[in-house]
């Protein structure tokens, strides 16, 4: 899953006339910053000293360093995150614990689903997750 850059800022041009000189297939090494805005899964990642915006569907957590693959992008180059050292919450471990992906879209409806007075047992998740995903 790609990432989307958003070049607003001035480091950010800096940065992606820096991504530039890379081909596709190259890695780069990054850090997550903080999170930005938890619906739209936006994060500040640093790569090479400069922060960036950053957008994401899976779930990045603060000072998990990432590796990225430099995919082609028109007119912008992309980011493809390649590898997570990933520091796991505890709603990220209970959807792994039901084999369901830790989306945001997912962790989103855990959070919904916590605060109605949902039981957190594995059956019962697993089938509220199924009827959510046929509406």
């Amino acid at each position: 899953m790609p990432i989307v850059i958003d070049y607003l800022h001035e480091s950010e041009r800096v940065m992606y006339r820096l991504l530039q000189k890379f081909k596709p297939g190259d890695r780069i090494n990054g850090k997550v910053i903080r999170l930005e805005d938890q619906y739209r899964g936006l994060y500040i990642v640093e790569i090479f000293g400069q922060w960036m915006t950053a957008k994401s569907e899976k779930i990045l957590s603060i000072g998990e360093e990432i590796t990225f693959e430099v995919i082609s992008g028109s007119p912008l180059p992309g980011l493809k995150i390649v590898e997570q050292v990933k520091k796991q919450d505890r709603n990220v471990n209970i959807l792994i614990s039901c084999g369901i992906e830790p989306s945001l879209k997912n962790l989103n409806l855990l959070k919904v689903y916590i605060e109605d007075g949902g039981y957190v047992q594995k059956d019962e998740l697993i089938r509220y997750f199924k009827r959510q995903n046929e509406l």
